[in-house]
């Protein structure tokens, strides 16, 4: 696909990413994306993964991917509700620690969560890099 100046179905669907209908589905998204994190960091690790992933990337891309989702429905819903987002995941990544440390099998560690807070600020930063794109005159954007 050709980024072009021209207004096109890219550009206006993400600018119509606010739309009722689209904050359902990215709810839905971030809903499903909340049951798989979830549920990966509590189930007891198998330690026999094809591909030794370090810890800390399968944290930042897992809250990168929830980030993206949340801050969709975020921005739409308030001002500023990119901090609202990035603040409500925090939680989450702080509550999925606290339960790690109750579990026999798992530990909760401070990397964890700045890794989770990473992730957070990436996939803000790409929902805000992506709608300032969209927004943005045809002839300014390249």
């Amino acid at each position: 696909m050709e980024f072009t100046n021209e207004p096109g179905p890219l550009r206006d669907a993400v600018l119509r990413a606010h739309a009722m209908p689209w904050r359902l589905g990215w709810g839905g998204l971030l809903a499903m994306l909340g049951v798989v994190v979830t549920w990966m960091a509590v189930v007891p690790p198998t330690g026999n993964a094809v591909f030794a992933i370090p810890d800390v990337l399968l944290h930042s891309t897992a809250f990168a991917a929830l980030a993206v989702p949340a801050g969709l429905m975020a921005i739409a819903a308030h001002r500023r509700g990119a901090t609202w987002a990035a603040v409500g995941l925090l939680a989450y990544g702080v509550a999925i620690e606290a339960v790690q440390a109750w579990l026999p099998y798992r530990s909760a560690e401070w990397a964890d969560l700045l890794s989770d807070s990473v992730g957070i600020a990436a996939g803000l930063s790409a929902v805000a890099a992506v709608r300032a794109w969209a927004a943005s005159p045809p002839a300014t954007r390249r």
